[in-house]
C-alpha cells in the first residue's frame, strides 16, 4: 500500500526546496489574478485539497474572482498571445452598409441577440 504524504508535509518539503514560505506564495499568486489550480500547480499539491487545507486553517486570500480587473487582464493577455483559429464574422448589407451582425446591432441600438432572434423569426431589417 502506498503512503501519500499529508498536506502539511508536502508544503513544508516545498518551502524547503524553493527558500520561501508556502503561505506568501500563495499570496502572490491570489493577488496576481491567479486561481487556486495555478497555485497547486506551482505548490506541486492537488488545488481542492490546496484550498480545503487552507480553509481549515482559517487561512484567507485576496483572491480577485473572474470578474475582476486583474483576472480579465490576464485573460485578455492570454487571448492575444493565443490566437483562437476561427471563421470571421458573416458580413450582412442592411441600408447600403456591409457590416457584422454586432456592428449592425449597435448601430440599431439592440444586442447581438435581439437582432439575430428577429431575423431568424423572418423579419425584415427594415423592420428591426
Amino acid at each position: 500500500m502506498k503512503a501519500t504524504k499529508k498536506t502539511p508535509e508536502i508544503l513544508a518539503e516545498w518551502e524547503k526546496t524553493h527558500g520561501r514560505c508556502w503561505v506568501e506564495e500563495i499570496q502572490k499568486i491570489a493577488e496576481s489574478g491567479q486561481t487556486w489550480a495555478y497555485a497547486g500547480h506551482r505548490l506541486e499539491i492537488n488545488s481542492n485539497r490546496l484550498s480545503a487545507f487552507c480553509h481549515s486553517r482559517g487561512l484567507v486570500f485576496p483572491w480577485q474572482g473572474h470578474r475582476s480587473s486583474i483576472c480579465r487582464e490576464h485573460q485578455r493577455r492570454m487571448s492575444l498571445e493565443q490566437v483562437p483559429e476561427g471563421r470571421k464574422p458573416k458580413r450582412r448589407k442592411a441600408f447600403g452598409r456591409v457590416r457584422s451582425l454586432k456592428d449592425h446591432a449597435e448601430a440599431f441600438g439592440h444586442t447581438e441577440t435581439t437582432i439575430r432572434c428577429r431575423v431568424k423569426a423572418g423579419w425584415t431589417w427594415r423592420r428591426l
